[in-house]
């Protein structure tokens, strides 16, 4: 079999996280004195322990992860050592540069470069170890381990850049692709950045990564930016048995303030015109007053080739009532949380299956397993079971290194 170094790019090329996640498998003493002395002597080349057991018998397996300044460096070390290295897997669009630099170090080692997506599929070590799946028990979001041996035909849900949803047959010998969703990792690290990028003064600290954005989360609430039942109802949420907190529309405050905002604007603008000094809008503050249909606002269209640029939105200042980075990061996750969990449960409930396992480094967080447990519970009315994967950041790098195992030894 040799030995086989697997390499995750996906973090990097998608902006979620400024992390390359390196799999190492091997089948030899020797390799594995020298793997420790490397470790030894590299700072940049940080070691992931873990009680993986390799899926392949026989073999050892190690995780590392890089940081993406350093890519380069650790490539041209990787050079000094391709007598022992035989097979290296690449996922997640390496860059053209690094892949060239690779090839003129490495000519004797057979390179590989797979979908991110297939590699997602392949890797068994992290469905196959001890331990590794874990159920969730509660809505608090409460986690003990399981025997993923005893885990049916089940979904595994992959949060990543967007979200993939598979089935697994019984003791993961299959997996098949039934679809996806754009809603995932990178659409929230893009709006959030966008919406600093608009908003924030202080932007030396741009891009912000998804573990950032999480803990921005953990510390805000929805009810700035989304729109709840009680917003709609008012008091009589309690008459028709329905909680006030429950979303009932994602972004649905912003959007309604947004229309507001435009329609005093454009009504200001009326009021106050003067072909030769256009002044700007007055800013307006927060108004919990529903906007009319018939307001003017209304009528202001983005793709009208006739309106003036005096009518179209202009960028929001601080002093007008802009949601806390905090809350707007909670919304976002909240959103992530709603679309991936109904689209499981839809597509669980369509093939029969009863268990569905998540995986994703947005699950390295407490407090959203209690969201998707929450979720899961809701849509398939208790009938389910749900299960968190741990060390997802490595899915792929592993699923790589079995895949190129598995394509060798054909």
């Amino acid at each position: 079999m040799g030995n086989v170094i697997g390499v995750d790019f996906s973090y990097t090329s998608k902006m979620l996280l400024d992390r390359v996640y390196i799999a190492v498998i091997w089948d030899s003493d020797k390799v594995s004195s020298q793997l420790e002395e490397i470790v030894a002597q590299k700072p940049f080349l940080v070691p992931f322990m873990t009680q993986l057991t390799p899926h392949r018998r026989g073999c050892q397996l190690r995780l590392f992860y890089v940081l993406a300044n350093d890519v380069e460096t650790a490539v041209h070390f990787l050079g000094q050592y391709r007598s022992i290295v035989q097979k290296v897997a690449l996922c997640g669009n390496p860059s053209t540069s690094l892949l060239t630099t690779l090839q003129s170090l490495m000519p004797d080692t057979v390179i590989y470069q797979f979908e991110h997506e297939t590699c997602l599929r392949f890797g068994e070590t992290l469905y196959t170890s001890q331990g590794n799946v874990l159920d969730l028990k509660n809505i608090t979001g409460a986690l003990e381990p399981t025997d993923s041996s005893t885990l049916q035909d089940h979904l595994h849900v992959s949060v990543h850049s967007d979200v993939s949803y598979h089935i697994r047959t019984t003791n993961c010998n299959e997996s098949r692709l039934l679809g996806s969703s754009p809603v995932g990792c990178s659409a929230v690290v893009a709006l959030f950045n966008k919406f600093l990028a608009r908003h924030e003064t202080e932007r030396n600290d741009l891009p912000v990564y998804l573990p950032m954005i999480l803990d921005f989360a953990s510390q805000g609430s929805t009810e700035t930016c989304d729109m709840l039942v009680s917003h709609i109802y008012g008091g009589a949420c309690e008459h028709m048995g329905l909680p006030g907190d429950l979303v009932a529309s994602s972004f649905g405050a912003l959007q309604r303030l947004m229309k507001s905002r435009q329609a005093a604007q454009v009504k200001d603008l009326s009021n106050n015109h003067d072909n030769s000094h256009q002044q700007r809008p007055k800013s307006m503050t927060a108004s919990n007053e529903k906007v009319s249909a018939e307001d003017p606002g209304y009528r202001v269209h983005c793709n009208d080739v006739n309106a003036s640029n005096d009518r179209m939105p202009t960028p929001l200042s601080p002093s007008q009532n802009i949601p806390p980075k905090e809350d707007f990061a909670c919304s976002l996750i909240n959103m992530l949380i709603i679309n991936t969990t109904q689209h499981a449960a839809l597509h669980a409930k369509a093939h029969g299956l009863k268990s569905v396992v998540f995986s994703g480094m947005v699950f390295e967080d407490v407090a959203v397993c209690s969201l998707v447990q929450n979720f899961m519970d809701y849509w398939s009315e208790g009938t389910m079971i749900s299960h968190v994967c741990r060390n997802p950041m490595y899915i792929a790098a592993l699923g790589a290194s079995e895949l190129a195992i598995s394509q060798i030894s054909q």
